[in-house]
């Protein structure tokens, strides 16, 4: 049986030396792919709060040059459902974003389990 080895060398802090259990290194290989997937996700959600500020501010311009109620209640049914159809459209694209994700890493898991078997 290996015992640890104790470091009386000037300077150490005598503990016996163990190799270090790297718990990030242990999810590496199942959990690959997840920063890119990550990183897709977040410059797909800043594209979105762009364009949504954008939309914003052309709305509040165009508020702005009503003169009339009706051009006011138009106006804001307009912004309504563009901003309705915006938001629609974006949460099914991140529903699809992550769904393809979450099959990619239940598709690592079961390689990396039939590898442990």
């Amino acid at each position: 049986m290996n015992k640890p080895k104790f470091d009386n060398s000037p300077g150490s802090n005598r503990f016996p030396s163990v190799p270090a259990w790297n718990p990030f290194a242990a999810v590496s290989g199942p959990l690959e792919g997840w920063t890119g997937y990550v990183s897709r996700l977040q410059n797909e959600v800043l594209a979105f709060a762009q364009t949504r500020f954008r939309r914003e501010i052309d709305a509040m311009e165009r508020f702005a040059r009503c003169r009339k109620p009706e051009e006011y209640v138009d106006a804001q049914a307009t912004f309504l459902a563009q901003t309705y159809s915006d938001y629609a459209k974006e949460n099914l694209k991140l529903a699809g974003m992550l769904g393809e994700a979450a099959q990619s890493a239940r598709k690592k898991f079961a390689e990396a389990d039939v590898r442990a078997s």
